[in-house]
């Protein structure tokens, strides 16, 4: 009989140093922050995350739509509030994509994300 294993979780002293790890003078860190922020205090997968799309997100609302997640399921999560603005931020700078989350410049997601 497998017992279930109980959830790793982070410290709050853990989880603020890992969200300065990205480098906020590239339009790519602030992608990466929003990113970790997203799967740390709304517990996303990264599947979830890169399948995101802007019509998923209602910052308005404070609303989140996962579709087809683990199980193939849906979900709707709220946005803690202290996320809106850096989502919005996001918004705001992120290249013309049909996902909300993108490589930029036409690079592969292995040469813009940098293993920390």
């Amino acid at each position: 009989m497998r017992k279930n294993k109980l959830q790793v979780t982070l410290e709050p002293e853990e989880v603020q140093n890992l969200l300065k790890q990205p480098n906020k003078r590239y339009p790519t860190g602030l992608r990466n922050k929003t990113i970790m922020s997203l799967m740390l205090h709304c517990g996303l997968r990264l599947s979830e995350i890169v399948n995101l799309k802007p019509g998923n997100i209602n910052l308005t609302k404070g609303k989140l739509r996962v579709e087809s997640g683990k199980g193939n399921k849906d979900r709707d999560l709220a946005i803690p509030e202290y996320l809106t603005d850096l989502l919005d931020s996001w918004r705001k700078k992120r290249p013309e994509s049909s996902f909300f989350f993108s490589t930029l410049k036409g690079r592969k997601l292995s040469q813009v994300i940098k293993p920390f």
